[in-house]
């Protein structure tokens, strides 16, 4: 027992024992420990569970039959809701799961979060004899739907039970064409995983050409799977259409060319009703894919036994033999080029031909095939007119570039649409060799300019080729200060990319210009500062030319630079080594110390303060001082050292932008550990105003802060009723931004108003109202009996406000106070309801809880005479609308000062909506409101849509008594002309209305057009007889 003592310390143990299957010592912990049967350990997990999952049934046993201190529970659910008798089922234990339901009867068809039964997890796990134990128990469902709608014979077909599908198709009579995930069938899944057994049991069934949602069959799957046996069973045997079209229209030839199942390609292509040419919605044919999947056997048995189009072009352009040089299938792309029709220079849309898209493979062969055997133009200009050499060139294919160069009429400085040339695409991508081959062997132009002026030594420097770079600048002819489009020149660029041995070579060894100003006047130190290179920067400052108090067009210098890279190598170096002056003002008047505080550099900090010429208070352009950037941006190090260490003793109470002291970017911010540096400070003044009258307090009340609230309010003494801008309070900010906690800590003190009013006459229970904070606003109201009357903006009270915002738990809580006042008028004499009836957030709840819990008046009229139906009317609520005019006395004809009714407000937007009309229809039909004043198309239109119904049968009607095969006369005059004995007759216009009915969604083609005053809407007789 001392061991067991020692081992058991908590419930977790009785789990441990059943996962060790150790029966004595489980009964140990039961029966002397007195551990909770049902205790759950990791995801939910009792011991029953792991009993059944490992499968112990003696474990099992013994802990079905306890009742030492609770009886256990048999149904207990994990956190995926799987009881027991799931994971008995899933570790297949026949015992175990006889056990469960025969003797404990266990629910058989529990479902878990996945919707799966039982059943389901011993189908998808294969237990037959499980299976059978389960469906021999006559509550069981074997036509149960998991969550994706799949079923117990989905699940066997695609595990592949032969056994268990036999059981449940012979035996048990499960629905064989039943639809579960994406509208598969069981044979959908049995031929997806090539289960040729399971196939032919099912197509025994018929209905083997059912459609899934993507309207794939399942010969579809059987090609794309590749099982031979089930293509030629379900083809020869079941007579399948072989050229039926699927998801996006692809047909079963598609599929098994795409996947390269050659045996299923022949198949099908001998069947005579097959069709090789077949598109698809992108005009894909199954050549494109043999061609693209690259299985030659199928290419030439399309192309030589089969004649198929080689010239064919998608809605791209791309023909076969793109496809083919695309992937680098050579000895497809000779079959292509070797029939006689092929076209060789086949252009797609973009104007690429065969032979640009061979450069994307790289493949040696096929290029020299199309050049030396073929004489494919080497100098066609593709997508944004790139030439074969640019492809090569920008792929790095150098004995492809050598083919083509050494081509008599190849074009070496061909220039594409952006004028750039296969030099520059050469040094871009970086290979060397192609570079000295067409600087030195073939002598290309260095200093050409391309796109955006950029010359081929600018791409090298800016990709970092330094290789490269030392070919083009040691050419006679190379600039190595040419400027690009954006005065950018080669050294910019290599400083940029920090390319260090480039930089060393155009400085020192070419002598390049080290303070040329490039785009907005940056230098290259400006770029090697900002983006942190060191050994570039200690060569250029090293150089003795070099501006090292460059400015920029921002007046930025490199020492400004260096803070955005943070890097304090650099900055020492400038600042120690070179002497930059450290108080030099750039964008917007910011210091170096600026910068530094702003990015939380606390070492750059250190430095530059400890410079005896840096001005610590110095003010950018819009006041802010360096102590400013440093609490907005965080960094307690940088503050402690700028309020507290010797020497420094920055102003805390400096006023920057707006007015604000360093302690209102704090609270501002969040900073709770700053906050407390700067209000320990014995000068520092925590009731300062900004610009807005803000203080601190307001500030960190805005921000959610409950730290820096607690201080200032508890700590600190703060004045919580003091008013900032518009007259806010502290209460006012945290209530606005939802804040329950700040709220709390504000009202529990002694001084708190929890009235107070700000510019606009709105209180904190407002702008609660407003933030839709439930907790806030019971807080307010039901602890601190705060006046749910009182009256703020344009007269609102608190209702208001709630109604406006659509918030029923807050309308709960403010309607159920004693003393509120729900029939109270704003200053435009309108009421909650009123409001309630124009949210956006259509909130029918509250509407339903004014009007019939509280009894509120349902025609009350606001200034303008608007009742509460005028605004549901023309805000388009239509589930508000039927509330209101089901009260018995709502006055749907009541007229505003205008002499508008609720129906003339339904049709005052144009183009009306769906939902508009559905006031209207309704307002009419169901509740008779008179139409006088409304548009007579739109009155007319009403009637047709009351008629729809009559009017549809007719069209119905109309096709299935007209002769077979009625031409475009004989249906418009049937349709025009036929009528019913009862109901409306048959107006032009009809056919709109039938459009209107969503159970006919394709009546968009057919053999006959109907002409109506609105429109012409073509019919479909099949669509409709199908529905």
């Amino acid at each position: 027992m001392k061991l067991l003592n020692n081992l058991y310390e908590d419930r977790i143990s009785l789990i441990d024992a059943c996962k060790s299957n150790n029966l004595d010592i489980l009964h140990q912990i039961v029966i002397y420990k007195q551990y909770d049967v049902n205790a759950k350990g990791r995801d939910g997990f009792t011991p029953l569970h792991v009993a059944c999952f490992n499968g112990n049934f003696k474990i099992v046993q013994f802990l079905t039959s306890c009742t030492e201190i609770t009886e256990c529970n048999i149904e207990a659910k994990d956190n995926g809701q799987n009881r027991p008798l799931h994971l008995a089922c899933q570790s297949g234990n026949v015992d175990i799961v006889h056990h469960l339901m025969i003797d404990k009867h266990c629910d058989v068809n529990a479902k878990r979060r996945d919707g799966l039964s039982p059943l389901h997890v011993a189908c998808e796990n294969s237990h037959f004899e499980t299976v059978k134990v389960l469906t021999n128990y006559p509550q069981c469902n074997t036509e149960a739907e998991d969550e994706s709608n799949d079923r117990p014979l989905h699940k066997v077909c695609q595990s592949g039970n032969v056994d268990i599908v036999h059981h449940l198709v012979i035996d048990k009579h499960c629905h064989v064409n039943a639809k579960g995930m994406d509208g598969y069938t069981p044979l959908h899944y049995a031929c997806e995983k090539g289960h040729f057994e399971i196939v032919k049991i099912l197509s025994n069934r018929r209905q083997f050409e059912a459609k899934d949602k993507s309207n794939d069959r399942p010969l579809h799957k059987a090609c794309e799977s590749g099982n031979v046996d089930i293509v030629h069973h379900l083809v020869i045997g079941k007579h399948c259409d072989v050229s039926v079209t699927g998801s996006n229209d692809l047909t079963p030839l598609h599929y098994a060319c795409k996947k390269g199942h050659f045996e299923i390609v022949k198949i099908l292509t001998n069947h005579p009703q097959c069709n090789i040419e077949a598109e698809d919605d992108y005009n894909y044919r199954p050549l494109h894919k043999a061609c693209e999947s690259g299985i030659l056997d199928i290419v030439r048995h399309l192309v030589i036994d089969k004649h198929c189009d080689v010239n064919a072009k998608r809605w791209n352009g791309l023909t076969p033999l793109h496809y083919a040089c695309e992937k680098g299938h050579f000895e497809i792309v000779k079959i292509l080029t070797n029939h006689p029709q092929c076209n060789i220079e086949a252009e797609n849309k973009s104007n690429d031909r065969p032979l640009h898209k061979a450069f994307q493979s790289g493949n040696l062969d096929i290029v020299c095939h199309l050049v030396i055997d073929k004489h494919c133009d080497v100098n066609a200009k593709g997508w944004n007119g790139l030439t074969p050499l640019h492809y090569a060139c920008e792929k790095g294919h150098f004995e492809i570039v050598k083919i083509l160069t050494n081509h008599p009429q190849c074009n070496i400085e061909a220039e594409d649409k952006s004028n750039d040339r296969p030099l520059h695409k050469a040094c871009e991508s970086g290979n060397v060799d192609i570079v000295r081959h067409l600087v030195i062997g073939k002598h290309c132009d260095v200093s050409v300019t391309g796109s955006n002026d950029l010359t081929p030594l600018h791409y090298a420097c800016e990709k970092g080729h330094f290789e490269i770079v030392k070919i083009l600048t040691n050419h006679p002819q190379c600039n190595i200060e040419a400027e690009d489009d954006y005065n950018y020149r080669p050294l910019h660029k290599a400083c940029e990319s920090g390319k260090l041995d480039i930089v060393r070579h155009l400085v020192i060894d070419k002598h390049c210009d080290v303070n040329a100003k490039g785009w907005n006047g940056l230098t290259p130190l400006h770029y090697a500062c900002k983006k942190g290179h060191f050994e570039i920067v200690k060569i250029l400052t090293n150089h003795p030319q070099c501006n090292i108090e460059a400015e920029d067009k921002s007046n930025d210098r490199p020492l400004h630079k260096a803070f955005q890279s943070g890097n304090l190598d650099i900055v020492c170096h400038l600042v120690i080594d070179k002497h930059c002056d450290v108080n030099a003002k750039g964008r917007n008047g910011l210091t170096p110390l600026h910068y530094a505080c702003e990015k939380g550099h606390f070492e750059i900090v250190k430095i530059l303060t400890n410079h005896p010429q840096c001005n610590i208070e110095a003010e950018d352009d819009y006041n802010y001082r360096p102590l400013h950037k440093a609490c907005e941006s965080g960094n307690v190090d940088i503050v402690r050292h700028l309020v507290i260490d010797k020497k420094k003793h920055c102003d805390v109470n400096a006023k920057g932008g707006n007015g604000l002291t360093p302690l209102h970017y704090a609270c501002k911010k969040g900073h709770f550990e700053i906050v407390k540096i700067l209000t320990n400070h014995p000068h520092f003044n925590i009731e300062a105003k900004d610009n807005s009258n803000d203080r601190p307090l307001h500030k960190a009340c805005a921000s959610k802060n409950l730290d820096s609230v607690r201080h200032l309010v508890i700590d600190k003494h703060c004045d919580v009723n003091a008013k900032g801008m518009d007259g806010y309070t502290p209460l006012h900010y945290a209530c606005k931004t939802g804040h329950f906690e700040n709220v709390k800590i504000l009202t529990d003190h002694p001084q708190c108003n929890i009235e107070a009013e700000d510019d606009y006459n709105d209180r904190p229970l407002h702008e609660a109202c407003k933030s839709i904070n439930v907790d806030i606003v019971r807080h307010l109201v039901i602890d601190k009996h705060c006046d749910v009357n009182a009256k703020g903006r344009n007269g609102y009270t608190p209702l208001h406000y709630a109604c406006k915002v659509g918030h029923f738990e807050i309308v709960k809580i403010l309607t159920n106070h004693p003393q509120c006042n729900i029939e109270s008028e704003d200053n435009n004499l309108e009421k909650p309801l009123h409001l309630a009836c124009t949210c956006i957030f259509k909130n029918v709840n509250i509407v339903r809880h004014l009007l019939i819990d509280k009894r509120c008046d349902v025609n009350a009229k606001e200034r303008n005479g608007y009742t509460p139906l005028h605004y549901a009317c023309e805000e388009s609520h239509f589930k508000i609308v039927k509330i209101l005019t089901n009260h018995p006395q709502c006055n749907i004809e009541a007229e505003n000062k205008n002499n508008k009714r609720p129906l003339h407000l339904a049709f005052s937007h144009k183009p009306l909506t769906e939902s508009q009309w559905d006031i209207a229809s309704y307002l009419v039909q169901d509740k008779g409101c008179n139409t006088q004043g409304i548009d007579k198309k739109a009155t007319t239109y009403l009637h047709i849509r009351q008629s729809s119904g009559i009017a549809l049968l007719r069209v119905v009607k109309c096709i299935l008594t007209g002769p077979p095969g009625a031409g475009k006369s004989t249906l418009k005059k049937r349709l025009l002309n036929q009528s019913l004995d009862t109901g409306p007759s048959l107006s032009t216009g009809v056919i709109d209305a039938a459009v209107q009915v969503n159970s006919f969604r394709k009546l968009s083609q057919h053999n006959a057009v109907v002409t109506t005053e609105w429109e012409e809407q073509e019919l479909d007789e099949e669509a409709i007889l199908d529905h």
